[in-house]
């Protein structure tokens, strides 16, 4: 799962205001961090962000946020949440 950082925090103005532009410097370095790792643009991940992104595990392969997938040796089958809820047809 991708998403931008999130936090709750109350309290004077001030310290509002200092709390929340941390968290934008948060997303800031964490934006450049998935940019220059997954070498998409930065603009790409700000959107893909936005709400939080799940992925099976090839579909993070596929997005560049793995290597790879290690499957045991019960099976290679993807078994992650969402190919489940695809091959269930819920979305």
């Amino acid at each position: 799962m991708m998403r931008q950082p999130i936090a709750r925090f109350q309290g004077q103005a001030t310290d509002v205001n200092l709390a929340r532009r941390e968290v934008n410097n948060v997303k800031t370095e964490l934006v450049k961090l998935y940019a220059k790792h997954i070498e998409k643009s930065p603009e790409q991940i700000e959107a893909d962000i936005q709400r939080p992104k799940y992925f099976s595990p090839s579909e993070a392969v596929e997005y560049g946020i793995i290597d790879k997938v290690l499957y045991n040796e019960r099976g290679t089958a993807d078994h992650g949440v969402v190919s489940d809820l695809k091959r269930a047809q819920l979305i």
